[in-house]
């Protein structure tokens, strides 16, 4: 944890296991807070995610907000460990922008899971087959409108899923506010136990994404 928290280009850190009560979650690099809408999730130790803390959206009216966050336009990157309900067409992460292109959304069915990335325009990827019970994924993007740039990778317990490399799709997001299971980007019955955000691009930084690579793998107990 602590290698991954030296990382400078991370800007905000939440953590299941940190910052969590009654009003709200708050990050532990940065110091920012997520609040609800209404009721925050759910706070429950899941043995998908090797039996450590993650935060349950048992109710539509669970979202959370947390303002200035972003910079429209500007360079960003993330990463989410988590997964939305089962048969959810849900946004795990969004902006107070209204565009797709501002939300990470992750849908279920039968041809598998595709998702959006956030900040970019048409990168919809078709993963293999996957649903809620096999566990949650761990979902990274980054992009940079100034090139323009952006790459997605996508790993689950068994290994890689798909690194697309980078690719000149992106358009960068246009809103400031970082969203979560927020209403129409509601996660019905989903869980999120990590959520990064990064300050610049890092497709091309190996160093920053084998760290946190390896520590989603470690923490969680994944197969490399």
């Amino acid at each position: 944890m602590l290698e991954v928290l030296a990382i400078s280009q991370l800007a905000h850190w939440w953590r299941a296991g940190s910052g969590y009560d009654a009003s709200g979650w708050v990050d532990v690099k940065g110091g920012k807070k997520f609040t609800p809408a209404a009721t925050m999730p759910a706070l429950q130790t899941i043995a998908a995610y090797n039996n450590k803390p993650a935060l349950k959206f048992t109710d539509l009216n669970n979202g959370l907000q947390c303002p200035g966050i972003f910079v429209a336009g500007q360079a960003m990157g993330w990463l989410v460990v988590g997964r939305a309900g089962d048969g959810d067409n849900a946004a795990l992460l969004g902006t107070n922008a209204s565009s797709t292109a501002d939300q990470l959304r992750q849908q279920y069915g039968s041809n598998g899971l595709s998702y959006n990335q956030l900040g970019s325009q048409s990168t919809t990827m078709t993963l293999t087959a996957n649903n809620y019970g096999q566990g949650p994924l761990m979902l990274l993007g980054t992009n940079n409108p100034a090139i323009p740039q952006t790459r997605n990778i996508v790993r689950r317990s068994t290994g890689l899923v798909s690194d697309t490399s980078p690719t000149t799709q992106t358009v960068g997001i246009a809103g400031t506010e970082l969203r979560m299971g927020w209403g129409s980007l509601a996660i019905d019955g989903g869980d999120v136990a990590e959520v990064m955000i990064f300050n610049t691009y890092i497709g091309d930084l190996a160093d920053v994404i084998g760290k946190i690579t390896n520590f989603v793998v470690n923490e969680y107990g994944w197969s490399a």
